[in-house]
């Protein structure tokens, strides 16, 4: 079986949810004995093979206004890329261009096609000016783009119940399945203690409150810089530690220093994976203050490291922290809410070494490894018997 995964963004050349779920599916599908070759883009053309692993990409550019990179095929060059991979199902992640082509090709050779849906307007409206009105014609037009990829799909797919909900309840589909996105649970899992990770990065004594993600508006960091108020006033020993980086990185600081808490607010930007697991190992708790979760890739990273979790009632964020059990839920945009909850499994060991016992326990079942063998299922069910 040879899949096709198609999406405009891949690693290394660019990090995000989406580019970190296709490069698991695509690693793992591999590993697995499938051949797979993901079609993308890249500052260049080229093509890198690896066993069973190929990744072909297209040459990409950018338009004024807009930071993310465009990849516009030509149909000769997406024929070209048919021709010669054969492949027997192909699964576009991305309704841009080059899975619209990709798919309108699938649709001529009479090949099944998968599509998973990543995102709601909010989060493909990050990058664009946000005015309301600008806001509701975004929403409008992204739904009609996303209708004609979900309805000509032989099967769409979503890493949670609150996702696919927003498909069903709007398009009548052929075939649906929630798949999650997956985490490697041998990668992301704690191989130091919160002692010893604390003396590695020299935080000894202190307790770790952490939010790892982009630093947009979609993701609500000025929440989680308004919640730490009210936990630095009860506990002088707490920090709050944001990994990431974004446009509302400036605004962030001048909101800590209006706050009086910025000596408690360590910025760190974007980490290497060794340096990003001693924080996750170091920590008490992760928060998020997100209201835009299709699944919360970063809240299963957590989770792995057996961290309780707080974060909004919003989205699909429910599906993985289980309010009381592996964390607190929290009123979107309360600030004043999620403090007491950060405060309430800071002062009691016992609570916060039971919720990360949950937060490994609930991970389990998003491991990769399933992950893989609900979409090798599902693509052998769609190829046509040879």
């Amino acid at each position: 079986m040879k899949v096709l995964l198609v999406s405009d963004f891949y690693p290394p050349e660019s990090i995000g949810g989406i580019q970190t779920a296709v490069f698991t599916l695509s690693t793992f599908l591999a590993k697995a004995g499938v051949q797979v070759v993901v079609l993308t883009g890249g500052k260049e053309a080229k093509i890198e093979k690896n066993r069973n692993l190929t990744v072909r990409r297209l040459k990409e550019f950018k338009i004024p206004f807009y930071p993310l990179p465009i990849v516009r095929p030509s149909a000769e060059k997406i024929k070209e890329v048919f021709e010669e991979e054969k492949p027997d199902i192909i699964h576009v992640h991305v309704a841009m261009m080059l899975g619209s082509s990709c798919m309108k090709e699938a649709k001529k050779r009479g090949i099944p096609i998968v599509y998973t849906n990543h995102a709601l307007p909010d989060n493909a409206n990050q990058f664009l000016p946000q005015v309301k009105s600008f806001s509701t014609v975004f929403a409008w037009s992204f739904w009609r783009v996303i209708k004609k990829f979900v309805t000509r799909a032989d099967c769409v797919t979503s890493p949670s119940y609150y996702g696919l909900s927003q498909l069903t309840s709007r398009f009548t589909l052929k075939k649906t399945q929630v798949i999650s996105n997956g985490l490697d649970l041998l990668r992301y899992k704690r191989n130091a203690t919160r002692a010893d990770a604390e003396k590695k990065l020299g935080l000894t004594g202190r307790k770790i409150v952490l939010y790892v993600g982009r630093l947009y508006h979609e993701k609500s960091p000025n929440v989680v810089v308004k919640a730490s108020k009210m936990v630095v006033d009860k506990d002088k020993s707490t920090y709050f530690v944001l990994i990431g980086d974004g446009p509302q990185k400036k605004m962030l600081h001048a909101l800590s220093e209006e706050l009086g808490v910025h000596d408690h607010i360590i910025f760190l930007g974007h980490l290497d994976d060794e340096t990003l697991r001693l924080y996750y190992e170091a920590a008490s708790v992760f928060f998020t203050g997100s209201t835009q979760e299709l699944q919360g890739i970063s809240v299963m990273e957590a989770m792995s490291f057996g961290l309780p979790i707080v974060a909004p009632s919003a989205k699909a964020l429910p599906e993985l922290v289980r309010n009381k059990q592996n964390g607190f839920l929290f009123h979107p945009f309360d600030s004043v809410m999620a403090g007491d909850r950060i405060l309430k499994i800071l002062e009691d060991e016992k609570l916060q070494k039971k919720m990360g016992e949950k937060s490994l326990e609930f991970i389990q079942e998003h491991d990769a490894r399933n992950t893989i063998k609900e979409y090798k299922k599902l693509y052998e069910s769609l190829i046509p018997a040879q």
